[in-house]
């Protein structure tokens, strides 16, 4: 998992910023679920596993503090402080 790594490069009081496609957003438009599909199938993404519930879970598993908003297909976070 990526956040795993991003430990090392927080500084006390850090932010950090991020976002993702969420595949099993009820909100995407089908125009981005074409095209999620497309990339999918190329390789370009891999998303057919990313869920909220499982962004949620990462998230909660590893930040004592941090933000989540859905935005269609998009999922953007912020990250405050590391579990200790």
């Amino acid at each position: 998992m990526v956040f795993d790594h991003l430990f090392e490069w927080l500084n006390p009081g850090g932010v950090i910023l991020g976002s993702t496609i969420i595949f099993d957003s009820s909100e995407k438009h089908w125009l981005a679920d074409k095209i999620i599909q497309i990339y999918n199938r190329k390789g370009v993404f891999s998303h057919q596993d990313d869920t909220i519930s499982a962004l949620k879970q990462a998230l909660s598993q590893r930040f004592e503090n941090y933000q989540l908003k859905i935005i269609g297909s998009a999922a953007q976070f912020i990250i405050k402080k590391p579990l200790q």
